[in-house]
């Protein structure tokens, strides 16, 4: 067959073939049709992944050491008197309340010396009773029951001794315990007083009177005058303590006050000269 202009129409065979050509190429622009395709397919495998939920959790990163603790505070309990403890009322690393019984302690170191004394002074009497009469009739000498005297006279000066030493412990304890009250009197209503203070100084510094200094100045006097409470709180404990130690008794409250010192002498001369005839 031939055209109007000379030229011969394209075959069918030539038009399917530049088709197919076209389709092919597009197919592997698109990626559809791969060399092989079958077998790539075949041999390509999904990847195995693994999926968790996400969560917040706490790390514990574990260190072994050794070391020595230390307390931040710490408190030393000493004693004013020198005895033997017989019970402690708490363990280590109790907690205690002030006013808490701790230890007790025996008067027995005490009450020994005085029945010592005793004891001499009643053997140096009876001495000096069997020796007197033999000395009387000339069978003792007079140098024997001269040093049967003096070894009675000075077992009496003994025992009055160790009875004064005793009686004055006991009127310190007793001088301690009125005064260690009075002082709590005192701290109580210095401590009223500096609250009041403190508060003072709170409440003018939310209006913006005075400075956050004013108002930690006040807190640091409060603070120290209760510091100052406990400590007469624990002299006054010590001076009951002692006063039970060496009379078995509880002391009353209030305890009778002192009575008034007698009149001094006016010159060194008078002094010396009552004191002699006193003792």
């Amino acid at each position: 067959m031939i055209l109007e202009d000379g030229s011969s129409p394209p075959s069918s065979r030539g038009c399917f073939g530049r088709l197919n050509c076209m389709a092919l190429l597009f197919a592997l622009a698109a990626g559809l049709v791969v060399p092989g395709g079958a077998a790539v397919m075949a041999q390509t495998k999904p990847v195995p992944v693994i999926i968790a939920e996400a969560a917040s959790k706490e790390l514990v990163d574990r260190v072994q050491a050794l070391g020595t603790l230390r307390a931040n505070e710490q408190v030393t309990l000493t004693a004013q008197v020198t005895e033997i403890i017989t019970k402690l009322h708490f363990d280590d690393g109790q907690r205690v309340n002030a006013g808490d019984v701790l230890v007790e302690m025996t008067s027995a170191e005490e009450a020994a010396q005085l029945r010592e004394a005793e004891a001499t002074a009643k053997e140096a009497k009876e001495q000096f009773d069997r020796t007197a009469p033999l000395a009387k009739t000339g069978v003792s000498s007079e140098a024997t029951f001269a040093e049967r005297r003096r070894i009675y006279e000075t077992a009496l000066a003994q025992l009055e001794a160790t009875g004064q030493s005793i009686l004055l412990d006991t009127l310190i304890a007793y001088v301690d315990i009125i005064r260690a009250r009075e002082v709590i009197a005192i701290r109580e209503n210095s401590i009223r007083l500096l609250e009041g203070q403190f508060t003072a100084a709170s409440d003018r510094f939310e209006v913006g009177d005075t400075t956050r200094t004013d108002v930690s100045l006040a807190r640091a006097r409060l603070e120290g005058g209760r510091a100052a409470l406990a400590s007469a709180q624990a002299d006054l404990e010590a001076a009951l303590a002692q006063y039970a130690l060496l009379t078995g008794l509880e002391a009353s409250d209030p305890l009778a006050p002192v009575p008034p010192l007698p009149e001094l002498p006016e010159t060194f001369e008078a002094a010396l000269a009552r004191a002699l005839d006193a003792n």
